[in-house]
């Protein structure tokens, strides 16, 4: 089954792509609920996925046997944060169509929305490693995996990602991928697996590729504050000065709340370092 929703950046190839995808679903459709078919894939690929789901439900309700339909419902549930109302979809479609990586991989997903990151494990390992690439797969598969103390394992999923990026040089979400970063650096201090220099490497070269709006400003603080809870490894405290150094140099930080972040960061170096100080750090304190 091909895809329907778009996962990457517009370009002519992806828009006359996906137009062949949904004109296909749509001649499956009786003629006089072409138009209604047609309509849905148009709302949701705007982002209007409130009327897209309405529109999906009136169209189930005069042929109900087209997985395409069911599918971009589940979309629709998922992209409002309805996860419960998504789950019910993909799971009857799941038992339907058991071999289709698309329902499996949103419905992990859906379950990672929930928090219940053991059914999200379960769903994500089904289909592991995917046959094409999803967007968020990786990182809420990773995310899962770090919820239920599965550490080593986590680290290779979020990896996944990174390798992407490495290889392709492509940004689908630079929110995600930060993410993605965040928790590779910190699981490789916590695995001690000799791999954070080189990983950090590849970040700081990400970091000087993207726009530091303010949505990457909060998402690099989130990434200095998680990363500063490790300084308690004395072996770590250098390399941690290493990365804040070099995003007060790049003047990354322009927002009162990223400078702030710094300033706790230098703080809180300076406390273990100097004094050795066991307590949970300013930083961590103020932001955790």
């Amino acid at each position: 089954m091909s895809r329907i929703i778009r996962t990457s950046k517009k370009d002519a190839e992806v828009e006359r792509e996906y137009e062949e995808d949904v004109e296909r679903v749509v001649r499956q459709f009786a003629p006089p609920l072409q138009p209604k078919v047609r309509k849905a894939f148009r709302l949701a690929d705007e982002g209007d996925y409130e009327n897209a789901a309405a529109l999906c439900c009136r169209i189930l309700d005069e042929d109900a046997e087209k997985p395409e339909i069911r599918y971009l419902l589940a979309i629709c549930y998922f992209s409002q944060g309805h996860m419960e109302s998504a789950i019910m979809v993909l799971r009857d479609l799941k038992i339907e169509y058991p071999d289709e990586e698309d329902y499996r991989c949103l419905l992990g997903m859906a379950y990672h929305g929930t928090g219940d990151c053991r059914e999200a494990v379960k769903e994500f390992h089904s289909v592991y490693p995917p046959e094409r690439y999803h967007p968020f797969y990786f990182t809420s598969y990773g995310d899962s995996l770090q919820t239920v103390g599965k550490t080593k394992e986590s680290r290779a999923v979020f990896y996944q990602e990174i390798e992407r990026y490495i290889k392709t040089g492509e940004i689908l979400s630079e929110e995600m991928l930060d993410g993605a970063f965040r928790h590779l650096l910190y699981l490789d201090v916590i695995l001690g697996n000799r791999k954070y220099q080189e990983d950090l490497e590849v970040y700081l070269r990400f970091l000087d590729e993207v726009e530091m709006t303010e949505a990457m400003q909060e998402n690099l603080g989130s990434t200095v504050v998680l990363l500063s809870t490790l300084m308690h490894n004395k072996w770590y405290r250098p390399l941690f000065m290493e990365l804040i150094t070099y995003i007060q140099n790049k003047g990354f930080f322009t927002t009162e709340q990223g400078k702030k972040i710094l300033e706790s960061a230098y703080l809180s170096w300076e406390s273990y370092v100097y004094h050795d100080d066991k307590k949970v750090s300013k930083i961590t304190e103020s932001f955790l």
